[in-house]
């Protein structure tokens, strides 16, 4: 079910964008998040809220803001299907443009929309990637001309090795990217990835990347992250299973991206490197909850060998993921059990 506010007109020549809100039981933090996106003064844009079944107040909240906000806001009702399904209902809705996402417990920066916009306005890219603040005293206005960088599409293969190769997913987040409606791929069907909860961002960043034709990075911190209050807050065993089917769609797409652009012969090394590093971290929970077996099963898994044969001379691993794979390939587990009580230390120590 789904309720709206009538559309305010917009002006033809002005970069419209339409903001996607996926919502689930963030009573805490909603209103803060609307606020900082109705506040907004750039003029040209709309507002997707999709309450994905919460049980708090969260979808009265996202009802309340339609009615008291007179630009164009659309608030879909649904059963709980899972943030990456929540976010492609969001764009099955948008009319702008471009369209960016806003996850319900975070914040858009004063005057963010106005920045992308004039970058946009200036440069054409498809995609805009921004940068993002963790402080709340950053929360100042950004400044509309904010420097960026811009690559052609001559120079997408770097987009696709960086995307291919980040262990640390740095390209992944779909909230860190305004995006023309164009290459969000309305045509893909995610439905057979409902409920996946780890690596969604990466899985609909594939088929970006893949589209996109031109893309611009700026460092204005445009978007406020609220860190620990997300689902990676702590690892969960079923992130390796998410990474690995979502991998599984990227070496597709991998296979096909050697083939059609210059200097990208080595895309399927890159994707074996992060499925390492994803085993790495599987590894240390396995050896904290002193699950030998599935230790075992790990270390003797065809895939877990094809990778590490792939990516056999790669170096982006961090030296602490390289012990732990050392150590799962000579059996020392209890290395691994070390290294992971070892990150709780740390941890606790913040």
């Amino acid at each position: 079910m789904a309720t709206s506010n009538p559309c305010v007109s917009v002006n033809d020549s002005a970069v419209s964008i339409t903001v996607c809100v996926p919502v689930y039981n963030v009573e805490d933090y909603l209103k803060e998040c609307l606020d900082s996106i109705f506040s907004q003064e750039y003029p040209f844009f709309d507002v997707v809220m999709v309450d994905d079944g919460s049980t708090d107040s969260s979808g009265a909240i996202c009802d309340e803001y339609a009615v008291n906000n007179s630009r164009r806001t659309i608030v879909i009702h649904k059963e709980n299907e899972g943030l990456l399904l929540a976010r492609r209902d969001a764009f099955a809705h948008a009319t702008g443009e471009y369209v960016m996402c806003v996850d319900s417990d975070d914040m858009l920066i004063p005057g963010a929309l106005e920045t992308v916009a004039s970058i946009v306005s200036k440069t054409g890219a498809d995609v805009v990637r921004y940068g993002l603040t963790r402080d709340l005293d950053e929360m100042g206005t950004v400044l509309r001309d904010a420097p960026y960088r811009f690559y052609s599409y001559e120079e997408k293969p770097k987009m696709l090795r960086a995307i291919c190769s980040s262990t640390s997913g740095s390209e992944n987040p779909m909230w860190f990217k305004a995006i023309h409606r164009d290459c969000v791929g309305l045509d893909v069907d995610f439905s057979p990835f409902k409920g996946l909860t780890f690596a969604e961002d990466f899985l609909q960043s594939l088929t970006v990347y893949d589209r996109a034709k031109t893309f611009c990075f700026t460092d204005a911190k445009l978007y406020f992250y609220r860190p620990g209050s997300g689902i990676t807050r702590a690892y969960c065993p079923h992130f390796y299973r998410d990474v690995c089917r979502c991998l599984d769609v990227a070496e597709d797409f991998a296979t096909r991206w050697e083939n059609e652009y210059p200097s990208c012969d080595d895309l399927l090394e890159g994707l074996a490197t992060c499925r390492i590093d994803s085993a790495a971290q599987y590894a240390e929970w396995l050896a904290i909850q002193e699950d030998e077996v599935g230790l075992n099963n790990l270390r003797y898994s065809e895939d877990f060998i094809r990778c590490m044969n792939l990516a056999s001379n790669r170096s982006e691993l961090r030296a602490d993921r390289r012990l732990a794979i050392c150590a799962l390939k000579s059996g020392h587990y209890s290395i691994l059990r070390l290294l992971s009580k070892m990150r709780e230390v740390v941890r606790s120590l913040r």
